[in-house]
């Protein structure tokens, strides 16, 4: 069975963390990350082929169905995200 890991935000620091996690059990994880622009989602997409990528309107549906979740968006981005998710953390 394949944990699901959810990452918030898909820059440079969720493409890091997604390709670590490949690189050590590729197997083990279903790949989810939510992306603000397009740029950034095209990069992820390129690093992460595995991964399926969401539109950030979908955070808290992310968050609802994965077993991990990793907050990858830019300080001045995390209390909106995480008013945005609460719901689906209670």
């Amino acid at each position: 069975m394949r944990t699901r890991v959810a990452f918030l935000g898909a820059g440079r620091i969720a493409r890091a963390l997604a390709g670590g996690l490949l690189r050590n059990e590729e197997d083990s994880w279903e790949l989810v990350a939510s992306t603000r622009t397009w740029e950034s989602g095209e990069k992820f997409g390129k690093a992460v082929p595995q991964a399926r990528l969401y539109p950030e309107e979908r955070n808290r549906d992310l968050v609802q169905e994965s077993e991990i979740i990793f907050l990858c968006v830019k300080p001045q981005e995390v209390r909106g995200v995480l008013q945005q998710i609460r719901p689906a953390t209670a």
